[in-house]
């Protein structure tokens, strides 16, 4: 490993080892962390704060000595949760290294892209008198909460934004869009009684509300009619509550459900779904109050242009240093590249490093991997940018 391979796995460890679990653990002390790294490297950046005055993350800006493109290099410092600790091989802010493997509760999404980041920051901060445009570095503390607070901060006040790359792991291809979601809280209603009443049991709400699950898992969704998006919708019962004690009769159940949109198949289509089995189940179970749908956040899927220069470039660079192909792909979960598109953004949703047990227990990623990702995203940002 060379010298700044090491010291981009130094610095990934030292944010490894501080919890940053999104919505649980306050941000403080990572962004604390990187500030104080850039600080160290004459590099001057600012802890991004939202209307409320939380910390939501860090950026960092290169301004080119001539007008030019602004491109963002995104990468996020909260993570997912720990989860059961008893399955983890080492804890998960070890950040041990084994067998050529870096371990960690977000060693691969993405404490080690905001090590590469910030080097490639570094590197290019002294060139920037070669600089035609803007190059931008932005790592979100408030990704994995679902507030996205630092992204939202972040765009606000930016006037033009002419693409972002967002450093998610995983480098069997570039990610150039993914599937949407559509989420909704489906009430169900029936008529409290005793059970042990003489009278027959017509309307419990957790019966009818299995009905409605078993109609939602048996639904068929349209397949993909766009071969360029490669994905189908996809439909999940996420949750199902309700009752509250041996000898009553539920009269209300709340089933989740999470649909994963495509071009084709977009809120809309979702909608109708919902609402239309919802209208038959309250045709076969005559109860004194109707379904009641609860619409949560929903985000349509996208996909880039063809006409995409940037998303082209980091293909072929990636292609490059790896030699081999590196097809621009789509992914099925959703992320910060679905919300850039709503407000007109382009941006890639991942070309990253090499990982394991992404989320999960044992998340953890190849060293190996980390420099041929950070020469790929270097050499693309001087192609955009240098003059």
């Amino acid at each position: 490993m060379d010298n700044r391979s090491e010291s981009i796995v130094n610095f990934a460890q030292t944010l490894i080892k501080i919890p940053s679990q999104g919505g649980i653990d306050p941000p403080d002390e990572i962004l604390k962390v990187i500030n104080d790294w850039f600080e160290s490297n004459q590099l001057h950046g600012c802890i991004l704060l939202d209307q409320e005055d939380r910390k939501v993350g860090f950026s960092y800006e290169i301004v080119g000595i001539e007008e030019g493109p602004t491109y963002c290099l995104n990468a996020c410092t909260d993570t997912a949760p720990f989860g059961d600790l008893d399955q983890w091989k080492f804890y998960p802010t070890s950040a041990i290294i084994n067998n050529g493997w870096l371990y960690g509760r977000g060693s691969a999404d993405s404490k080690i892209s905001v090590s590469i980041f910030s080097h490639i920051a570094k590197e290019l901060s002294k060139e920037k008198e070669k600089f035609k445009g803007t190059i931008s570095f932005l790592f979100d503390a408030d990704e994995h909460s679902g507030k996205l607070g630092g992204i939202k901060t972040f765009v606000k006040n930016k006037k033009n934004i002419d693409g972002v790359m967002i450093g998610y792991p995983g480098n069997y291809g570039v990610i150039i869009g993914a599937r949407g979601f559509f989420r909704a809280k489906i009430t169900v209603y029936g008529t409290s009684m005793h059970t042990g009443s003489t009278k027959p049991i017509t309307e419990n709400a957790i019966e009818k509300a299995s009905l409605l699950v078993h109609n939602l898992s048996k639904v068929d969704l349209p397949c993909k009619e766009d071969a360029l998006f490669q994905l189908d919708p996809k439909l999940t019962v996420t949750s199902i509550r309700g009752g509250e004690g041996y000898s009553i009769v539920p009269d209300k159940c709340v089933v989740s459900i999470d649909m994963r949109l495509t071009p084709k198949f977009d809120s809309k289509k979702a909608n109708n779904l919902i609402q239309e089995m919802c209208i038959k189940l309250d045709e076969k179970f005559k109860t004194h109050r109707s379904t009641e749908i609860l619409y949560e956040e929903s985000w349509p899927a996208y996909i880039l242009p063809n006409s995409c220069y940037f998303a082209d470039l980091l293909a072929k660079e990636a292609a490059s240093f790896l030699k081999r192909e590196v097809p621009k792909v789509i992914c099925g979960p959703s992320n910060i590249g679905n919300y850039l598109s709503t407000l007109g953004i382009q941006a890639t949703c991942g070309f990253g490093v090499t990982y394991k047990s992404y989320h999960a227990p044992n998340e953890c990623i190849d060293l190996s991997s980390i420099n041929v990702v950070g020469q790929t995203y270097l050499s693309t940002i001087k192609k955009l940018l240098l003059v």
